[in-house]
């Protein structure tokens, strides 16, 4: 793709290296497994003299390849610390960061203008039921798609909340497809169990509605990060395979089962916030702080699963 301006859009690589520069970038934001893309950015980079994003470049490049000694080779040819300094502690140890993530480096405006869909939301369902139904339904497209790509992002090392929109924009490569196919991930994922309940009650086992009630949300909990991180990295199919995702939870327990306590917490503690007194004495206050709490929380989470793939990234092969 033919670039209006490299100058603008990349001053600080090199003239003859900007537009295969953009070119790459277009190709990395779409998550391949490949580490050489990665390495040559990495190069593009390293020869431009910007050595802090060469290093973010390499070190993906050793996460995709799972460290492969050909990838490693090359790095140590160009910059041997780019690998073996880590830019980040595991997250679990990481707070102060991962807390900062949806606020850090501007980030606090998607953040902000995701709390703005949400809260717009509230207010499409006093109109016509299409209309309030085909906003609420492409709010919600934009904000899955991007929360993907955060996911996709931090998976692969990146620090700061990426773009949704990219140079060349494809409503439905970009924003439909991803998020559809994550809805449709958490929707097999939430019927199975309602299926296997039907299944045993047609065989005559006895099961107690109200215990699996009480059972699902933790079922759902442990399930969605992993869900969630399956279907970023590796697409639908990916992500409603049992085995894999069960690969995940077991090769990661530790850390991600720490994640999904984490997640409930937070989750706790803003639902124990929404529903204080002094919010709900101002209805536009109270959806004001409900709406942009939820952004926050969303790509908190987002950040966090990414950080359960990135911290375990030999294990899982990211």
């Amino acid at each position: 793709m033919e670039h209006d301006d490299p100058a603008a859009a990349a001053p600080h690589i090199k003239e003859e290296f900007r537009e295969e520069y953009l070119r790459l970038k277009e190709l990395v934001a779409m998550g391949p497994r490949n580490p050489e893309p990665y390495l040559d950015l990495g190069d593009i980079c390293f020869f431009s003299g910007a050595s802090d994003e060469a290093k973010r470049w390499y070190r993906t490049a050793a996460l995709v390849s799972n460290r492969s000694p050909e990838v490693m080779e090359h790095i140590s040819m160009h910059m041997p610390l780019a690998v073996e300094e880590r830019e980040e502690k595991p997250f679990v140890f990481d707070w102060d960061n991962v807390l900062k993530y949806p606020l850090r480096n501007g980030a606090w405006l998607g953040v902000v203008f995701a709390g703005l869909g949400i809260f717009a939301t509230y207010f499409a369902l006093m109109f016509a039921a299409i209309f309030a139904f085909s906003f609420v339904l492409v709010v919600y497209m934009l904000l899955s798609a991007h929360l993907l790509k955060v996911v996709q992002d931090t998976a692969h090392g990146g620090k700061s909340l990426p773009r949704l929109f990219g140079e060349s924009f494809d409503f439905f490569g970009d924003v439909a497809k991803p998020a559809l196919s994550f809805w449709g991930a958490v929707l097999f994922y939430s019927v199975f169990p309602f299926l296997l309940i039907y299944f045993a009650g047609k065989l005559g086992l006895p099961v107690s509605g109200l215990g699996f009630a009480k059972v699902f949300p933790v079922y759902f909990s442990i399930i969605f990060p992993g869900v969630m991180g399956a279907c970023a990295l590796g697409g639908f199919l990916v992500a409603v395979n049992p085995v894999i995702l069960v690969k995940i939870i077991s090769r990661t327990f530790l850390t991600y089962m720490l994640a999904v306590a984490a997640l409930a917490l937070i989750n706790s503690g803003v639902s124990a916030l929404f529903r204080t007194h002094s919010l709900k004495a101002s209805p536009l206050l109270f959806l004001t702080v409900v709406s942009m709490g939820t952004a926050y929380v969303y790509y908190l989470t987002a950040h966090i699963i990414g950080r359960i793939f990135r911290d375990n990234a030999e294990k899982l092969g990211v």
